[in-house]
């Protein structure tokens, strides 16, 4: 950024403030993310490029939706992609359909956009990682048979697919492998996230931890310690952004894993503060989820 500014290059001052927001939201800073995405939207509203002002709605939609403002999340991915027919096309196509997805799936609406994920299946290449995420979205809206499809086809097609192992495809496609409880890939997810524990997933809706992914994955790996750190690092660091549907979801995914090992006090504990903040925030979807847990009228010894 200051360099672009010394030479007095506002198009390379807008791409390094977007990076900037990136960058930031990759490690959690969400102060950080706030403060470069104001720079960013003040700037490219005064240059008026195209792109850039497609761009800056994209961030600001991601940066609504991990606030857990939906309506607006929405609107501005309609925007963007207003602008983004016009002198982007496929691109713009390829981008307003990630994060209609995520937004969906935050929202609790995946179901609307069955027709959408489908879509991205039948017209990208498998190949591109759109196709994780649109597996995600079909599970969460109950299409178990497409989404294990799709998850187990795009794992047949991992080896000297570059696109498989960028981050953003393997924290979707380890969310689905970890519902459908898989043990021929997850192994490989999991070993492939690892590295990328304590950071955020930058795809879409930005903020979702990987750690949220790594728990879910090491519960039906048999790794109940490792599942304990991750999501509780996750709880924590989707409240600390103030990402309130990540962090319900997270708790959900806790509290499933103690129950898959017989915890059930603790399993008891997390889903009831699931249910409070779910029902409190608004999260219809979430209540449903954490009511569906196994054991959950167990009532103490």
């Amino acid at each position: 950024v200051a360099m672009a500014q010394d030479l007095g290059d506002q198009n390379s001052e807008l791409w390094a403030y977007a990076g900037l927001v990136t960058a930031c939201g990759d490690a959690g800073l969400i102060t950080d993310v706030d403060e470069a995405l104001a720079a960013h939207t003040r700037h490219a509203e005064a240059l008026k490029f195209p792109r850039h002002t497609w761009f800056n709605h994209l961030l600001r939609s991601s940066r609504a939706c991990v606030a857990g403002r939906f309506e607006e999340a929405f609107a501005l991915a309609d925007a963007a992609l207003a602008i983004g027919d016009t002198d982007l096309e496929q691109e713009a196509w390829f981008v307003h359909a990630a994060q209609q997805m995520a937004t969906h799936l935050a929202a609790g609406t995946a179901q609307q956009a069955i027709d959408l994920a489908v879509l991205c299946t039948e017209r990208l290449d498998p190949a591109v990682p759109l196709q994780g995420l649109a597996a995600q979205l079909m599970l969460s809206a109950g299409r178990v048979e497409a989404a294990s499809k799709v998850f187990f086809g795009l794992n047949d097609l991992r080896d000297g697919n570059a696109h498989f192992w960028q981050k953003g495809n393997l924290n979707t496609l380890g969310t689905v492998g970890a519902a459908l409880e898989d043990r021929r890939f997850t192994p490989e997810l999991y070993r492939s996230l690892l590295p990328m524990a304590g950071q955020f997933h930058n795809f879409a809706a930005w903020s979702t931890m990987h750690d949220h992914v790594l728990g879910a994955l090491a519960s039906v790996l048999d790794r109940p310690d490792d599942a304990d750190r991750f999501l509780e690092r996750a709880v924590n660091g989707h409240r600390r952004i103030g990402a309130p549907e990540f962090e319900v979801r997270s708790l959900v995914e806790w509290s499933r894993a103690r129950f898959r090992v017989d915890d059930h006090r603790r399993a008891e504990d997390l889903r009831h503060t699931a249910l409070r903040l779910a029902a409190e925030r608004g999260y219809p979807h979430h209540v449903a989820a954490a009511e569906a847990l196994p054991d959950h009228s167990w009532q103490g010894e």
